[in-house]
């Protein structure tokens, strides 16, 4: 996604700055992906998503287990949730 939207970007401003213009973006997108907030931006993002993930998974193996079991049960899984 990142790629597709610094494709975009760079034709825009290549569009209208030229080749310099061009090569400065790329300069300065590679500066950034290699700088540490960047990478600490990345870090953080995976490991939301893997809570994220973790998170919901659990709430549907709470759910899945819960219909195997009477109504009642079931109502209380996805009211604890």
């Amino acid at each position: 996604m990142g790629t597709l939207f610094g494709f975009a970007v760079g034709y825009v401003i290549g569009a209208r700055a030229g080749s310099e213009g061009f090569d400065d973006l790329l300069r300065a997108m590679s500066a950034i992906r290699q700088s540490e907030e960047y990478r600490g931006f990345v870090t953080s993002l995976r490991e939301h998503v893997m809570h994220t993930l973790r998170d919901v998974n659990q709430r549907l193996a709470a759910i899945s287990e819960a219909e195997d079991d009477d109504p009642v049960a079931r109502a209380r899984a996805r009211l604890r949730d």
